[in-house]
């Protein structure tokens, strides 16, 4: 009985090649472990709300593309999930009828905020620019690290 050269060791019978097979099975492997690193280098989702602190009623308040609407002075607004929060982010409002941006280039060498509900405080700069920082306390506006706390006096009859 006559045996067929053509059948060489590197596959079975009504097979696919074993190279071929070892490819196929690596690519799996790979796409497997992007779509788990995904997951792990995802920026952490954070909540933020915004504490309007500059004095001025602000109207269509935009932070990080969502829209807040509008937000009195000393007002604050609700809290909304983001991917990626920075301790100061881009924010577009309008004061007075006049749209004001304040909007950054990158966040390059900065580390995101890690997950959690984060206060940002809207602020007037020296421009008259309005600036969103993250707020080193819950409370609006924050009160300074070394602010002068008066006590009460005893009145005297």
């Amino acid at each position: 009985m006559p045996t067929s050269e053509s059948q060489n060791d590197d596959q079975l019978p009504g097979a696919i090649p074993r190279s071929v097979g070892i490819l196929i099975a690596s690519l799996v492997a790979l796409v497997l472990i992007l779509f788990v690193a995904q997951g792990a280098l995802a920026p952490p989702r954070a909540r933020a709300r915004l504490c309007n602190a500059t004095g001025f009623e602000l109207a269509q308040v935009n932070f990080k593309g969502h829209d807040f609407g509008d937000l009195a002075a000393g007002a604050v607004s609700n809290a909304v999930a983001f991917d990626g929060l920075f301790d100061e982010e881009s924010v577009v409002v309008t004061r007075r009828g006049n749209t004001v941006k304040n909007i950054l280039e990158d966040h390059v060498g900065e580390n995101p905020l890690a997950s959690g509900e984060y206060t940002f405080v809207l602020t007037n700069d020296e421009q008259a620019q309005i600036r969103a920082k993250l707020s080193p306390s819950a409370e609006c506006p924050p009160k300074p690290n070394n602010a002068f706390q008066p006590t009460p006096t005893a009145r005297l009859n």
